[in-house]
């Protein structure tokens, strides 16, 4: 037991501890008021600021005492600054923060933290090239969240590096993790992870031609996304694709004809005649030529107004199967040639390829065997090329595999010399609790716990307004709108949908704030905001990028469309009434527009396009729309 000195001598203990919480939690309650700013900062795209007011926030904690709510503001200082100049494009500047960061002495002590930095800085590896290392690093993030027990980082981990994988082409190991991903989210009830893992699931297995699972899937999805019609008509879509893959017509006719529907119903264009494509293909592998046909030039005349050329090549491909099936050959023939054309057009190498072969064998069927040999030679040398060109992407992945799989091997060795370190200081630990006072250990883990508790709580909201929304307009913020248009550029690659993306600002904003002050500023902006919410469609996606500037995605939509859409826009924003502010003047924009395509390899190019084309609307005498 404690005898009265050792007690006197506990509660002067405990008295110390709350004076210095005290002075530390104001302390740091100013700290977090800075870089809360320097988000907000960074949401207004002055991106030069918020890092200049972060240095400063670095100088004032260099200044300060080392209590640890200042060692954790300066690990939350590291994990902003990164966002910062990753949104900015400076990679190279992001890993650096994210070095210092996991550098820190005490950044154990914020193991949530530490974990996301490691994911930030694995993101910004591969968004370098740098794959083997960012696979390298999400190891690490595995076994430090393993061993913290942060069960979302350690299913986050596991789920990037199954995307990673999957770029690299092996898709086994990716659905392995994958698994393993969606376990773990299950166990958390993480409803958007589980989607996300699914999605990634199923598109997997698909490509891996495992239909019948990524069925499963599929179906599993459509419940997830009851209440998003847009993508319930897509995930309906890839599920009647992967019946028809599995000869199950009668399902793929059914689920085809829902996903027309539900097309139908947000005024999906492109989304209804993907649709009846599909029902057209359905109708081919039942031999049904006629109905085939007739779908066909449903799907031809939608696809048309939308100005899809490609999908249009793609209908006249089908024109020719069908019209070869019942020997028409000269009709297939004229078909074949149209696809063709359209093909090389676009530069759409497959389809170049894959209408090669089929005219080899329209003439070969006509005795025309000298045509034939022309076109089989060309899809030879088509083949050879692509072979030689898989050959070369094969032998890059697998040395990257081979250099992930030495790694985990040290890994491995890693996590044991890890685990036997950790049971020796739990050890020490230990010895060092039993030698200390049961009421000083009660009273430091009650004003511990109580600190933690208040630091958690306020830092935890702040990373949750770091996510997605703009707190003036409502609108998607930068992070937001940049993440769904990198998802739409990556469906853009890998099933030629088409998009368009504008880039818009306000003509003479800087008017408003010098002549009516920056709360006139700010009613602009929002008018501006609800305004262009008015006249998009449902499926168009919109977000503030900084200042008095905004994005707009336009899926599945041709450049023709998209050209009525952005005028629809300016039209409407210039039509505002703004008696309120300023009616003598009304409040136009510029637009710049560009359509995803061949011609952009990254999204960071299409949207220099776009931004270029939105200078020139600019030098036109603005409240215009130029296309790049």
């Amino acid at each position: 037991m404690l005898n009265l000195r050792q007690f006197a001598f506990g509660l002067l203990f405990i008295a110390l501890l709350l004076s210095q919480s005290i002075y530390a939690s104001e302390s740091s309650a100013s700290i977090d008021d800075q870089l809360e700013k320097a988000y907000e900062l960074w949401e207004d795209n002055q991106v030069e600021q918020a890092l200049r007011l972060l240095e400063q926030v670095e100088n004032e904690l260099n200044q300060q005492s080392n209590q640890k709510p200042n060692q954790e503001a300066r690990a939350i200082l590291h994990n902003v600054r990164c966002r910062v100049l990753f949104s900015k494009g400076s990679y190279s500047q992001a890993i650096t923060s994210n070095q210092t960061g996991l550098e820190l002495p005490f950044i154990n002590q914020f193991p949530i933290i530490k974990a996301n930095l490691m994911l930030c800085h694995a993101q910004t590896l591969e968004r370098t090239g740098e794959m083997n290392q960012a696979l390298s690093l999400l190891d690490e993030v595995f076994l430090f969240a393993e061993n913290s027990k942060l069960t979302k980082e350690k299913g986050t981990a596991l789920y990037f590096k199954a995307q990673f994988l999957s770029d690299l082409g092996n898709s086994t190991d990716a659905l392995k993790l994958l698994e393993q991903a969606n376990t773990i989210f299950r166990s958390i009830d993480d409803a958007e992870n589980i989607g996300n893992v699914l999605n990634a699931m199923a598109n997997n297995l698909y490509y891996e031609k495992n239909y019948e699972k990524a069925s499963e899937y599929y179906r599993e999805l459509m419940e997830l996304v009851s209440n998003d019609p847009f993508q319930l008509s897509m995930i309906t879509f890839n599920l009647a694709n992967s019946y028809l893959e599995q000869k199950k017509l009668d399902l793929a006719t059914e689920y085809f004809t829902q996903s027309r529907q539900q097309s139908e119903s947000i005024d999906d264009g492109p989304g209804v005649a993907y649709a009846i494509f599909g029902l057209a293909k359905v109708a081919f592998a039942q031999e049904d030529f006629k109905v085939s046909l007739e779908y066909l030039e449903k799907a031809k005349s939608i696809f048309q107004s939308f100005d899809m050329q490609n999908q249009v090549a793609q209908i006249h491909a089908y024109f020719g199967h069908n019209y070869r099936s019942v020997e028409q050959y000269s009709v297939a023939q004229n078909y074949y040639d149209l696809a063709l054309t359209q093909y090389k057009k676009a530069n759409i190498k497959p389809g170049i390829q894959a209408m090669n072969k089929a005219l080899s064998g329209i003439y070969a069927s006509q005795n025309n065997f000298r045509q034939a040999y022309d076109y089989l030679f060309e899809y030879n040398a088509q083949f050879e090329q692509q072979v030689l060109n898989n050959k070369e992407q094969a032998l890059a992945k697998m040395q990257v595999l081979y250099d992930t799989e030495k790694k985990e091997v040290e890994n491995q060795f890693l996590a044991k010399e890890l685990q036997f370190q950790t049971d020796i200081n739990e050890k020490v630990k230990l010895q060092e609790r039993l030698k200390t006072g049961l009421l000083i250990s009660f009273a430091i883990t009650i004003v511990l716990m109580g600190f933690l508790i208040r630091k958690h709580i306020r830092h935890k909201e702040m990373f949750r307004r770091l996510s997605q929304t703009d707190e003036l307009t409502q609108l998607n913020n930068r992070r937001q709108i940049l993440n769904v248009a990198r998802n739409c550029f990556e469906l853009n690659e890998r099933y030629q949908l088409p998009a368009t993306v504008l880039i818009f600002d306000i003509d003479y904003f800087k008017h408003y704030n010098d002549q009516h002050g920056h709360d006139a500023g700010d009613l602009v902006l929002q008018k501006v905001a609800n305004t262009a919410l008015t006249a998009l469609r449902k499926t168009d996606q919109i977000g503030r990028i900084g200042g008095e500037e905004f994005l707009v995605l336009l899926t599945n939509t041709s450049q023709k469309e998209a050209a009525e859409v952005a005028e629809r826009l300016r039209v409407a924003i210039e039509s505002m009434d703004m008696q309120k502010i300023d009616s003598t003047k009304p409040v136009t924009v510029s637009i710049g527009a560009v359509a995803f395509g061949s011609a952009y390899e990254t999204l960071e190019q299409a949207l220099k396009a776009a931004d270029e084309a939105l200078y020139t609307a600019k030098n036109a005498g603005r409240n215009c729309v130029k296309f790049a």
